[in-house]
């Protein structure tokens, strides 16, 4: 590239100081000049990592939940799919644009196994969802621990040593800002083409259902839900749709008996699993609309996803945010998801748990938990305390000041060591996006918000080792 740079301002000092030059319609063909000669450079990213992770120690994991009768096509291996998710994580592509760029890269090719360049797709992008429901989450913080937390033989005298920096934040998923009228809505159309399937397969005659009338009485308040704090004109709209709902539930209950469970699964697919979840939303909405409340314990925000859960969060810029609760801790530079939770939790709680842990698998405590003032609770400042462990957060009003120069030296520290964690959080928001979850299933976000503390453990590897060549190349 160097010397066409050089060619390029060659020819235009010698072409009458010509700043731009006439390609005359010569479009370069397939003749298109390739460096490596067939052998890829070593010192490639990828090349790296592949050299890294130790794909068979992991391959009996992966293959305990395959058939091991001689039935059925040959599975995917293991290397393929988790190098897949890694490649798809890295470069935050969808499903779709990771397998393009798989059979479009040579290295993307080496870092998955392949012995030789492919120039088909090795697999449809469908397949990359089910990459995520085999590799759970469990496994990939398995292959993050091994890879990342190996305990190191140490000194049996030693006490305290490490640092662990904790934090929580949540990963939105996906979905529609939920209202209630919007949510009912939804549900009235999903039970109505219940009906109509039934009774087309039946040939039972279709009940009244005022359809019409529901969709008029929808769009009273699309039309006018901007205009101000009409709290009383949207409750009884809720009402109205909530009757609805509840009379094609009676009339879906009467029509079920009129297939089998088999052909209902068939005939209705994935409307036959979202049942239930209307069930419990006209449970919910009804409780909320006799009892005039406005929180309701497991509060459904979506149909199609269920599982997700309101998570108050109290910032100025999202209040409540829709979505998985993630627990993030670092140790040493390197990332650990200690906890996924689709309920809200009080990270505090868990500060002892994860100490105990650590105890566990090293022999002694950490020297140091730098975490949110969340975690100042009085039971946790007296376990740092009984095990000498240093626990440092932001200063409240009620803690003394600090007037010895060292302690003030080392609290600045801490709180400067601290902010690892929120870059990393802000990272995997910006760069991976974690902050939006586009996964559809309960297992799948939580394997693909589990590879964020791999991928981000893979990239620090990588740094290093690139600065290592760098150095050694000196």
């Amino acid at each position: 590239m160097q010397g066409f740079s050089f060619k390029l301002r060659k020819n235009l000092a010698f072409e009458g100081g010509k700043m731009y030059q006439i390609n005359n319609g010569k479009q370069l063909k397939l003749d298109f000049w390739l460096p490596f000669d067939g052998e890829l450079d070593p010192n490639n990213r990828w090349v790296i990592m592949a050299n890294e992770i130790p794909w068979d120690a992991f391959e009996q994991d992966y293959a305990k939940q395959f058939s091991s009768k001689d039935v059925g096509a040959e599975a995917i291996p293991f290397r393929v799919a988790m190098g897949a998710l890694v490649i798809q994580k890295k470069l935050n592509l969808t499903d779709r644009e990771t397998v393009d760029q798989i059979m479009e890269n040579p290295y993307l090719q080496h870092f998955l196994g392949f012995d030789q360049y492919l120039t088909e797709k090795p697999f449809n992008a469908p397949t990359m969802v089910a990459f995520r429901r085999r590799i759970s989450k469990d496994l990939i913080n398995k292959i993050n621990e091994e890879m990342f937390f190996k305990k190191k033989e140490t000194k049996d005298n030693i006490k305290n040593k490490g640092v662990l920096v904790l934090d929580a934040t949540c990963a939105p998923q996906d979905i529609r800002f939920p209202q209630d009228a919007s949510l009912l809505n939804e549900a009235r159309e999903k039970l109505e083409k219940i009906i109509d399937l039934i009774c087309e397969k039946s040939g039972h005659l279709k009940p009244r259902t005022y359809r019409r009338k529901a969709h008029k009485v929808y769009l009273e308040y699309t039309k006018k839900r901007g205009g101000g704090n009409d709290s009383q004109r949207i409750r009884k709209i809720v009402k109205r749709l909530l009757q609805f709902v509840e009379r094609d539930l009676r009339y879906v209950d009467e029509l079920l008996p009129l297939l089998d469970d088999w052909e209902l699964r068939i005939l209705l697919g994935p409307l036959y699993e979202n049942l239930d979840t209307i069930r419990k939303l006209a449970i919910q909405q009804r409780e909320m609309i006799d009892e005039n409340k406005r929180v309701v314990e497991n509060r459904i925000v979506s149909i199609s996803q269920p599982y997700v859960r309101p998570i108050i969060r109290g910032k100025a810029r999202d209040k409540v945010e829709f979505g998985a609760k993630v627990h993030f801790v670092i140790l040493n530079g390197y990332t650990s998801i200690d906890k996924i939770s689709w309920d809200n939790f009080n990270e505090g709680k868990y500060l002892i748990e994860i100490t105990e842990k650590y105890k566990e698998k090293y022999g002694y405590y950490p020297k140091a938990i730098l975490a949110d003032n969340i975690y100042k609770t009085k039971e946790n400042k007296k376990y740092c305390k009984e095990h000498n462990i240093r626990f440092t957060g932001n200063k409240t009003y009620k803690e003394p000041v600090l007037k010895d120069k060292k302690s003030k030296a080392l609290y600045t520290k801490d709180l400067k060591d601290r902010q690892v964690v929120e870059g990393k959080i802000g990272n995997s928001k910006r760069r991976h996006s974690l902050n939006l979850v586009m996964t559809k299933t309960e297992i799948t976000s939580e394997t693909f918000i589990s590879m964020e503390a791999f991928v981000q453990n893979l990239e620090k590897m990588l740094k290093i080792k690139l600065a290592i060549i760098k150095e050694s190349n000196k």
